[in-house]
């Protein structure tokens, strides 16, 4: 959520706060009115008045436009002489996790996508077993990712970027 966001959220809520609980101690027959007393305040300080109105027109604004805005499409569309073909960045994300998973010595998978122009850059992130060449390992995975994704998805791949996080697991048992 961005900061924006979060300043429209908490100006909204205190304002209503306020506003409910000057109608309930009204209804409760606190004296002297609240209400009453804002007029009366609100009369006297137009400028103030004018300028509390403005912020809560554009709050208002604000949260309608935000809740009426599409969430931003996580997808990649290709245009195809029969149509367009969107495929989500999840889908991607799986497919680039189960190419990983098949390396011999990697675990615990997670992938990115991000789009790049016309292609995606892929992020992979694993743990490794600890009897594995990490160079090798890392060099085998980002070729496997790379020709899936092109292959299956029709992608151009402009980088795939490596994390190893962590060395798991036991070594193998040694027979002298």
């Amino acid at each position: 959520m961005r900061t924006i966001d979060r300043i429209a959220i908490v100006f909204s809520a205190v304002v209503l706060t306020a506003l409910g609980l000057i109608a309930a101690l009204s209804a409760l027959g606190w004296q002297p009115s609240p209400l009453e007393t804002a007029a009366a305040f609100l009369t006297q300080r137009r400028i103030e008045a004018g300028i509390g109105a403005l912020l809560l027109l554009l709050v208002a604004w604000y949260l309608v436009t935000q809740s009426l805005a599409q969430p931003e499409a996580r997808s990649i569309v290709r245009d195809t002489s029969l149509g367009s073909v969107h495929i989500q960045f999840r889908a991607l994300e799986n497919l680039v996790t189960r190419t990983a998973q098949e390396v011999k010595g990697v675990r615990d998978v997670e992938a990115s996508i991000r789009a790049h122009g016309e292609g995606v850059g892929v992020g992979v992130s694993f743990n490794v077993l600890p009897d594995v060449k990490i160079p090798e390992l890392s060099d085998e995975v980002q070729a496997r990712v790379e020709r899936a994704v092109r292959e299956m998805a029709g992608l151009l791949v402009t980088d795939v970027a490596i994390e190893v996080r962590n060395v798991v697991g036991q070594p193998k048992a040694r027979v002298e």
